[in-house]
């Protein structure tokens, strides 16, 4: 029996769903499946999905570069920049650098008991140095590896700065912050290398800069 479109009037058979000449539906035919068309619901899940994935990638991508970006900021801005220059001036007999990377604290004592800071440190520095080349030769590098880093509480900040005040008569004022490192310090020479422990030493934030208290280190 033929049958007729409601929408259009063309002829239709029997077993169509759909006419084919304005492609309405037949009433009480099931409508075609949104995942079969093209750019359907599925399709577009799909696309938002991959959208997502790349947003994600892209996200974490800039959190690493942050990171890095950071890290390298802070090693050459903060204390690990003084310690990077202490190695390097250890490694050249650089006297003036070291001197130079002291801190208010170091100085103030150094001075109360008389002595001369260059001279100072141009004895400490050819005793270090001696030992080490007695050891490993030639020195050819001086690298660290922090092993332990602790920064002072306020409270011992406090006691230290009204001890420094009370003792040495010394205006404490500049100094913000104090960060007590351990370090294993690395030194390559013509016939080998060796490693020194290097514990309590002090770093200071003054308004200079991060120093070092020279007075406490020991390698």
């Amino acid at each position: 029996m033929t049958k007729f479109c409601a929408n259009c009037g063309a002829p239709m058979d029997e077993e169509d769903r759909v006419c084919g000449q304005c492609g309405t539906p037949v009433a009480g035919a099931p409508a075609p499946s949104a995942g079969t068309k093209k750019g359907g619901t599925v399709g577009k899940a799909a696309g938002n999905n991959s959208l997502i994935i790349k947003l994600a990638i892209g996200i974490a991508a800039l959190v690493v570069v942050i990171i890095v970006a950071v890290n390298l900021v802070g090693s050459m801005t903060g204390y690990k920049s003084t310690l990077n220059k202490m190695t390097k001036a250890l490694k050249d007999y650089d006297v003036d650098t070291i001197e130079s990377l002291s801190s208010s604290i170091t100085n103030e004592m150094l001075s109360w008991y008389g002595d001369d800071l260059y001279d100072y440190y141009d004895e400490w520095m050819s005793d270090v140095l001696d030992e080490f080349e007695e050891n490993v030769g030639e020195i050819k590098k001086i690298s660290y590896e922090i092993t332990d880093a602790t920064e002072m509480t306020e409270r011992r900040l406090e006691n230290l700065k009204d001890e420094l005040t009370e003792y040495y008569n010394m205006d404490t004022r500049d100094i913000k912050e104090i960060v007590e490192v351990d370090l294993q310090l690395i030194v390559k020479g013509e016939d080998k290398s060796a490693a020194y422990n290097v514990r309590d030493l002090s770093l200071v934030k003054e308004d200079g800069g991060w120093k070092i208290n020279f007075h406490t280190v020991d390698f």
